[in-house]
């Protein structure tokens, strides 16, 4: 508990007691807490040597002689008890459709937390599928130099260095985008548990690791602007079309790894 919480406690717990000079309690104890982090003491320390807010406020209310706040007495109640009895049928609707729009705005909220989490989800996705490519288009592009020819070598292996540098980049955009929802996530928490009087931290470290820095990024550049010179120089050696591999390879290619050819 930090000091900003302890006081926030303090103060709707004397207000909650009826302490009506609470602000002067709460001054008090802030000039307390201050002068004495002041003189190099722990935070946690003077909290806890203070005691918490629950007992501060039993101790003012027992050396003050005062009473806790009684909100009804006996037959004040009962007439809010038969009241709302007899009103049932009117409130009770209104309080089923209030409970029915809270639990719609609910549902709205989670479907849209859901879908905020799906973009990094479908970018972890996209990840691993240009990291499988790439390291697998890398051996088949030295392979398809000697088998299909320098042109489809060469794009190839510039698709494979492609796929490389989108995978160094869309890890960066996954890392970072999830980052922030749990930096999001661990406020809404935390907003949470500070409107029922409790708070616990909950720590979210830095955006990015310390690996993405500039040489990660360069090696990213390097490696797109690389595959993209090899297609290139690929399509100008296949007359400025596309390579592509021909029936005959692919048949020769399906029989070397075993696959079914196609027909």
């Amino acid at each position: 508990m930090t000091k900003k919480t302890y006081l926030w406690e303090l103060s709707w717990r004397l207000r909650l007691a009826g302490v009506r000079d609470f602000r002067d309690y709460i001054s008090d104890y802030r000039e307390l807490i201050e002068d004495r982090l002041a003189n190099g003491e722990a935070e946690a320390a003077i909290l806890a040597d203070l005691g918490t807010p629950k007992q501060v406020v039993a101790n003012i209310m027992t050396e003050e002689g005062l009473e806790r706040r009684r909100w009804l007495t006996g037959p004040q109640l009962a007439l809010v008890i038969v009241l709302v009895i007899l009103g049932l049928p009117v409130w009770g609707g209104f309080a089923l459709a209030l409970l029915g729009i809270l639990f719609a705005l609910i549902c709205v909220l989670l479907s849209l937390y859901v879908t905020l989490w799906a973009v990094p989800f479908s970018l972890a996705i996209m990840t691993v599928a240009t990291l499988f490519a790439g390291v697998m288009g890398i051996p088949a592009g030295l392979v398809a130099l000697g088998k299909s020819g320098l042109a489809y070598g060469l794009a190839e292996l510039g698709a494979a260095l492609i796929c490389l540098g989108v995978f160094l980049l869309s890890l960066v955009l996954t890392w970072g985008l999830a980052k922030l929802l749990l930096r999001g996530t661990a406020w809404g928490w935390q907003m949470v548990l500070r409107w029922f009087g409790k708070e616990q931290p909950i720590a979210v470290h830095q955006i990015m690791p310390p690996f993405f820095n500039k040489g990660y990024w360069l090696v990213t550049a390097l490696l797109i602007a690389l595959g993209m010179l090899l297609v290139v120089s690929a399509c100008g050696l296949n007359g400025w079309h596309i390579p592509a591999v021909s029936a005959a390879e692919m048949h020769h290619w399906y029989n070397a790894f075993n696959f079914t050819a196609p027909r």
